[in-house]
């Protein structure tokens, strides 16, 4: 039996934070990358996540985490607003406050922001191209165009398709399945 032939070695589905990152990875690693994003141009309309850790806040969270800086990537030219605290009001409606030294970001240049660094790392983007499903090495799209790959990454949060079509269950739980 003959090796399969795959168009790329990997592909990621989805091109916000995660997958552009990934997508930057890979490509610096010299990996053949193609991020497929439903999305045009990637970022809009706006999810969610306006807020988060500074890399300082980062490495007190997560002391083991190698690299931070070059991890989390954000432009002086994306952050909004510097915050020191963390203000919630959970349904016990019990005010919480604590120290959180973060940023109050804007979404859509942070994303473009990942994206170009894909980019010049030698990541290809496909926008505007929404995913019908994942069958074995194969991605489908919704216009009919299919890609192979080595291996395929859904970085395309709770709506992404290995997610929808593989984990389908209404479960707390959902998060942890994709962390192992």
């Amino acid at each position: 039996m003959l090796p399969q032939k795959f168009d790329r070695e990997v592909i990621v589905i989805g091109g916000g934070p995660a997958g552009s990152t990934v997508a930057r990875y890979a490509a610096e690693g010299g990996v053949d990358v193609l991020v497929i994003d439903g999305r045009d141009p990637i970022g809009t309309p706006l999810q969610c996540g306006e807020l988060v850790p500074s890399n300082d806040e980062m490495r007190r969270l997560c002391p083991d985490v190698p690299d931070m800086d070059d991890l989390f990537q954000t432009p002086d030219s994306a952050i909004s607003r510097h915050s020191k605290k963390m203000h919630l009001v959970p349904p016990s409606g019990k005010p919480l406050k604590y120290d959180f030294d973060g940023y109050v970001l804007n979404r859509v240049a942070h994303d473009e922001f990942l994206v170009e660094l894909a980019k010049k790392s030698g990541a290809e983007f496909r926008i505007d191209s929404r995913v019908d499903k994942v069958v074995g090495n194969t991605v489908h799209l919704r216009n009919g165009d299919e890609y192979t790959a080595k291996v395929i990454v859904d970085a395309g949060g709770h709506n992404g398709p290995i997610r929808r079509d593989y984990w389908n269950e209404k479960s707390t739980k959902i998060p942890v399945k994709f962390v192992l």
